[in-house]
């Protein structure tokens, strides 16, 4: 059932960074906070019933760093993006004044 959500919204998330579009921000969120969800009940499966071996919880530590970074690249857009758009309004600003 997972995975019939999932899939479709990483292949939007995937296709919106490429092509840079807004909304992408909030894909990130679903899929973040989706993959941390499952991955923190699996991780607190292995490392409180004590039966997982060190390298199995290492299998599973990408999970968790993914969606909290996913998660945070959700909330908080890039400087480098709103700044760019802001210094492209200003100056088409100054173009139409001209």
């Amino acid at each position: 059932m997972e995975l019939l959500f999932l899939m479709p919204l990483c292949l939007a998330t995937i296709f919106g960074i490429v092509r840079r579009k807004r909304w992408v921000g909030s894909t990130l969120i679903m899929v973040g906070v989706s993959v941390g969800t499952a991955s923190a009940t699996i991780y607190g499966e292995l490392l409180l019933g004590g039966r997982a071996s060190e390298k199995l919880v290492q299998v599973f530590m990408p999970f968790v760093f993914f969606s909290f970074l996913a998660t945070l690249r959700g909330l908080f857009p890039p400087r480098s993006a709103t700044a760019a758009g802001a210094s492209r309004a200003s100056s088409s600003a100054q173009k139409k004044r001209a």
